[in-house]
């Protein structure tokens, strides 16, 4: 009888395992279901909130070109004079508003390196398009030309991290904060020279420096037109 109650024992012992067994997998599949869909939605959070950034900025760089006063007549504010392209540089207005005078200009500044860069990286992933398409040809992957980008974004990163000011004005507005204007400039000659640089390195291009520099040229002044269409 004891011998039996033994075998009963460990035919219930046996049975238990084998159902806790994938109960359990099941609950570590469920755990790490979980956590990728919180993962994605983290990515997918911190996406929108960069886009919510970015378009920001271009809102406010919109609004404050021109800004009716109390007669109802346009004025341009500050710094804007500073703020338009032209041959031998590129440039780009931020604005920023804080209570603290210093974060307020520490955010103009951010605000005009960011449109600045945001700008570039069209204008990268443009010439970029027109050179491997163009010269290099269908057997060019887009490996190859994300490289080509990668390098020549790595030199607009390094070109703004230098960019010298060319206005800087706070006021205190009727709230009691400070609002901020900053204009940032980098010179096209340098660029040009460093953008060539870094695509005549980018692993297995193969560089032709004329035809690169002739997309170069185009792309710099579409950009240029499409700023001063823009009305600024």
């Amino acid at each position: 009888m004891k011998h039996i109650k033994f075998i009963l024992s460990l035919f219930i012992i046996a049975m238990s395992v084998a159902v806790s067994n994938p109960m359990m997998a099941q609950t570590r599949k469920e755990k790490r279901a979980a956590k990728k869909a919180a993962w994605d939605a983290e990515q997918k959070f911190q996406a929108e909130v960069e886009a919510m950034k970015r378009q920001l900025i271009m809102d406010s760089l919109n609004a404050i070109r021109t800004q009716r006063n109390a007669r109802g007549t346009y004025v341009e504010l500050p710094c804007v004079d500073l703020s338009y392209d032209d041959d031998a540089y590129i440039r780009e207005l931020g604005i920023g508003s804080n209570a603290n005078e210093m974060q307020a200009r520490r955010a103009a500044e951010l605000a005009a390196k960011q449109v600045c860069k945001d700008k570039m990286a069209e204008f990268v992933q443009g010439l970029s398009t027109d050179y491997v398409r163009n010269v290099m040809g269908n057997s060019a992957g887009n490996d190859m030309q994300s490289k080509m980008e990668g390098g020549m974004m790595s030199v607009v990163e390094g070109m703004l991290n230098r960019a010298r000011k060319t206005c800087d004005k706070c006021f205190q507005n009727n709230r009691g904060t400070w609002d901020a204007y900053y204009v940032v400039e980098i010179p096209v000659v340098e660029l040009q020279q460093k953008l060539a640089v870094a695509a005549a390195e980018s692993d297995r291009i193969d560089f032709n420096a004329a035809q690169f520099q002739k997309f170069m040229d185009e792309r710099l002044q579409a950009m240029k037109d499409s700023k001063k269409e823009a009305g600024y």
